[in-house]
């Protein structure tokens, strides 16, 4: 659509030689991809229409989720013949089909200039509002910034863009306006803390725009998945840099936990996971089917009581807590050749340090690309630590941290059973696959038990 001329573009189809039907344009995304880039390329593409994404709808339309995207040029491109701008009266009502027409008021509302607070995002020109503050907030002329908005995710209260500069990188503006779950408003109160606290260990914070939850970001490089091939310097860097900003965090730990972060410390979590067995239980009495192995009542005690021990033995080993990021994969591990930073805090927390080494391990290691570079990567992690920690504490640490890593990420997702998620199909078969892998983790640490008490045993 375009707020220039109020209209809609269409593509137009002949019913009848004198009486010409519309239709709305399709486009076909592929799955697992974002929807807000592939969008605006098709539209690129399609009609050499520069667009911004502003919601994509599911369950209104016949044909599948409709797509709403503005035309952000300043005149109205040339299009091909079949296609044309017509008001959204001109078109049939099963295209935009809905239970009481709200899809269509709503459309209306747009093209009239209406604006509504909860949905900053879903509005015509809102990304010219944004520019127009972007240009407030830096030191650059507004002439610098090229126009492009290249969108990762798009809806009416979330967004994430990079702004595209012409004679400087890129800027990166994310906003969580109304947040949908606690995780998301979150986001915006652990990244402008953390960027404050320890700004050298995540992407270098310009501003902040209080009334869309946003902040604007410097560009800090490449995912490590998209990255040039990691080296031996690179690989050292990100296991030194992880530990380093876990230790600069130990003394800030109270002040974090005050700013809401989540308690992920030993004696939390293991309540938390206590607390979760009626739930454990009932998900494996769910299991109907056969294709995986079937956990017994039984068995889940049973890791819950190596878990408790577990947990005995790493609170008198008396590791400190961190800083804990709770979704450290490759992708929010960005490189830029000389250093790297950590983004995406929406799960941020207070905890064990080795479950963020356990994370990135688990991520590393199903990249074939870069699965090799684990154990450098985790003896340089220790090795930082070693400046603060006891070696024998490192070794519980790194022994146990496998079965801890599971239980906190089970121990996350207990909001979902006192909300509307408890009943969604699925939950029930999530919860028992973490629990295999929670058993998995357990065995192993009976069998490195059962093998220390034997060589204990003929040492003797």
């Amino acid at each position: 659509m375009s707020r220039r001329n109020k209209r809609i573009l269409v593509e137009q189809q002949s019913v009848l030689e004198s009486v010409p039907g519309f239709s709305l344009p399709q486009i076909s995304i592929p799955k697992w991809t974002r929807s807000a880039p592939h969008i605006q390329r098709a539209i690129k593409q399609r009609w050499n229409l520069r667009s911004v994404v502003l919601d994509a709808v599911g369950g209104w339309s016949r044909s599948g989720r409709i797509a709403i995207a503005e035309a952000i040029d300043q005149a109205i491109v040339p299009i091909p013949d079949h296609y044309v701008w017509r008001s959204l009266g001109e078109i049939p009502d099963l295209e935009i089909e809905d239970a009481d027409d709200s899809l269509r008021i709503d459309l209306q509302d747009l093209l009239d200039g209406k604006t509504n607070r909860h949905a900053p995002f879903l509005q015509l020109g809102w990304t010219d509002e944004l520019l127009r503050w972007i240009a407030t907030v830096i030191p650059t002329d507004r002439i610098d910034i090229n126009d492009e908005v290249e969108q990762l995710n798009a809806s009416p209260t979330h967004a994430l863009l990079r702004i595209r500069r012409r004679r400087a990188p890129p800027l990166w503006f994310k906003a969580v306006a109304e947040p949908t779950m606690k995780s998301e408003g979150h986001e915006y109160v652990a990244t402008t803390v953390l960027s404050n606290l320890f700004p050298e260990y995540l992407p270098r914070l310009l501003a902040i725009r209080n009334d869309w939850n946003g902040w604007l970001m410097n560009d800090a490089g490449l995912p490590i998945g998209e990255s040039d091939p990691l080296n031996f310097e690179t690989a050292d860097m990100i296991g030194v840099r992880l530990a380093k900003m876990q230790q600069a965090s130990v003394p800030q730990v109270d002040a974090l936990l005050n700013h809401g972060f989540i308690d992920q410390r030993i004696p939390a979590l293991r309540n938390t996971i206590l607390s979760m067995v009626p739930y454990l239980e009932d998900a494996v009495l769910s299991q109907r089917s056969a294709v995986a192995p079937a956990i017994g009542i039984g068995r889940v005690k049973q890791i819950v009581e190596i878990f408790e021990n577990v947990c005995y033995d790493l609170e008198e080993a008396g590791i400190p807590d961190t800083v804990a990021h709770n979704d450290l994969n490759g992708g929010n591990i960005l490189i830029d050749g000389r250093s790297c930073v950590f983004t995406d805090w929406a799960l941020a927390a207070v905890g064990n340090p080795f479950v963020a080494l356990d994370q990135l391990q688990q991520y590393l290691t199903q990249n074939k690309r870069l699965a090799s570079w684990v154990p450098r990567i985790t003896r340089s992690y220790c090795e930082q630590w070693r400046s603060t920690m006891a070696a024998a504490e490192i070794d519980i640490g790194l022994r146990s941290i496998r079965l801890v890593s599971v239980a906190t990420h089970l121990a996350s997702r207990r909001p979902w059973f006192m909300s509307q998620y408890r009943y969604k199909p699925g939950l029930d078969s999530y919860i028992r696959s973490l629990l295999r892998q929670m058993d998995k983790a357990a065995q192993s640490l009976q069998r490195k038990d059962a093998l220390e008490a034997m060589c204990g045993t003929l040492s003797a």
